[in-house]
């Protein structure tokens, strides 16, 4: 990461084990990983499916900040983790800067990403039920 941009930012340090945010809170600050490994995951029938773990100079959170929904996921350190916290006011103030198109290019990519991510969500519950339909049989 650019030590310009990161020279301005606040650091957290997340345990392992904490959560950064949950799925359904109010959008917030991103995340940008200086160290360590997040997890992101969202509940499909009270199981607990995880979409991918991001490592170092992964941003994470950005996504409800592009649509103004709450998150859409759960983030989680899964070992010592440092984040750099970019905070609602710089993204806006850099969101307003950009043209038209670059706003409705990123909102249609936040969309795609959200429908993605629900689609995964799905297949999953599917993939559980017909697993526990067969330790029935």
């Amino acid at each position: 990461m650019n030590d310009q941009i990161s020279s301005n930012l606040e650091q957290r340090t997340f345990a392992s084990g904490t959560t950064i945010f949950t799925e359904g809170q109010p959008r917030g600050a991103a995340f940008i990983i200086k160290s360590g490994k997040v997890e992101i995951s969202k509940m499909a029938n009270n199981q607990k499916v995880v979409l991918t773990t991001l490592e170092p100079d992964c941003i994470f959170g950005e996504t409800s900040f592009i649509d103004d929904l709450p998150r859409s996921a759960t983030a989680v350190a899964v070992e010592p983790t440092v984040c750099f916290l970019v905070p609602e006011r710089l993204l806006q103030e850099n969101f307003e800067k950009s043209s038209a198109f670059i706003k409705m290019l990123m909102r249609l990519m936040v969309s795609n990403l959200r429908d993605t991510s629900d689609h995964m969500i799905k297949l999953a519950a599917k993939d559980a039920n017909a697993t526990s339909d067969d330790d029935d049989a």
